[in-house]
């Protein structure tokens, strides 16, 4: 909490209440109730954590829509309040059979590969690049594995034979 005021202030925001939504593995994401109205504040206790800050601005720069980014500091992201946007809303059930909600999620996915391609072919190799993005995909071992496995009380399952057969 002492980090989310930090930020706050920095931000020079003049809280009148906020509701804590999540506080999970060192980011919290909280509803500010401001005189602007509401808008969703994270902080980022880990310093990796907070390259979604600057993925946000890459996203930005680069033409892709998001949520409007109101504020940021080293630390945190203030962004529009999904519940009172006049462009995006959460996604509901009955998007799943919805042709034209999917048309609109693969434009957007499609932009987003598109500039991803573009920009990753100009910034190859450079340090910044390396700082910035990280494979996803490094945190698959075997060791995770198997503790998802015993976390989850799944072991019985067939699947798990599958994924060690083809774990290469």
């Amino acid at each position: 909490m002492d980090a989310l005021c930090a930020a706050a202030a920095k931000m020079n925001l003049k809280i009148s209440s906020l509701d804590i939504l999540q506080q999970k593995e060192g980011v919290t994401v909280a509803r500010l109730y401001c005189d602007g109205g509401p808008c969703i504040i994270k902080v980022f206790d880990r310093k990796d954590f907070c390259r979604e800050i600057d993925n946000y601005r890459l996203l930005a720069s680069l033409g892709i829509p998001t949520l409007r980014v109101i504020d940021s500091v080293d630390n945190a992201l203030l962004l529009e309040d999904i519940l009172q946007s006049n462009r995006y809303r959460l996604g509901i059930k009955e998007d799943l059979d919805s042709s034209a909600v999917a048309r609109l999620a693969a434009r957007w996915y499609r932009l987003l590969h598109q500039k991803g391609r573009e920009y990753m072919e100009q910034n190859s190799g450079k340090i910044f690049y390396e700082k910035t993005f990280y494979d996803e995909n490094a945190a698959l071992t075997r060791d995770n594995i198997a503790e998802i496995r015993q976390k989850t009380d799944t072991a019985r399952l067939s699947v798990w034979r599958l994924i060690d057969d083809n774990f290469a």
